[in-house]
């Protein structure tokens, strides 16, 4: 048999002691390189020419939700300004309003800003002196969006507007005593 046709050709040199074959690689495997490469030779110049991507899959994605539920949202925001200008208008609630909000900051707040609001790891909201402002609507704001760079959360998801306008409500009768 010449070494042609021989499968376990072996190469002239060695590696620690390990001899190398000349084995030509399977045919499968080759044939599964030669369709990658077309594959992309035909895919890429498609994605550079069309929107398919993920950035444009989620901007359609986005614009059909705004569709879809566009108005109900727009509708909802509108409706969460309105209450939270009646409760800005009060001076920031009514006392059923204060009392609900005591008790939203006792189970969400005390851990950073203390049961009688004086601070720790958060700022103290007995005194005067407000970070990020001190009105209703800033107050609410804050609450709402939370300050990350500082470690506060955005309570507004976990809360809902009715909850963040009673804490808020609580927070601002606290600065006031």
């Amino acid at each position: 048999m010449s070494e042609k046709h021989n499968r376990d050709v072996i190469i002239g040199h060695t590696s620690d002691g390990i001899q190398e074959y000349d084995n030509p690689m399977p045919m499968w495997w080759l044939g599964i390189l030669w369709f990658t490469i077309a594959f992309s030779l035909v895919f890429a110049p498609y994605l550079a020419m069309t929107e398919w991507t993920q950035e444009g899959q989620y901007d359609a994605e986005v614009a059909a939700a705004d569709a879809k539920y566009g108005a109900a949202l727009a509708a909802q925001k509108a409706e969460a300004e309105k209450k939270l200008e009646a409760l800005a208008a009060k001076g920031g609630g009514s006392d059923a309003d204060v009392a609900a909000g005591a008790d939203i900051y006792k189970v969400n707040c005390v851990a950073c800003h203390a049961a009688d609001g004086t601070g720790g790891i958060g700022p103290d909201l007995t005194d005067a002196e407000w970070i990020h402002g001190g009105s209703y609507a800033e107050v609410t704001k804050t609450v709402s969006t939370g300050v990350l760079e500082k470690g506060m959360i955005a309570w507004g998801p976990i809360l809902g507007d009715e909850k963040v306008a009673q804490v808020s409500a609580y927070v601002i009768s606290l600065s006031k005593k």
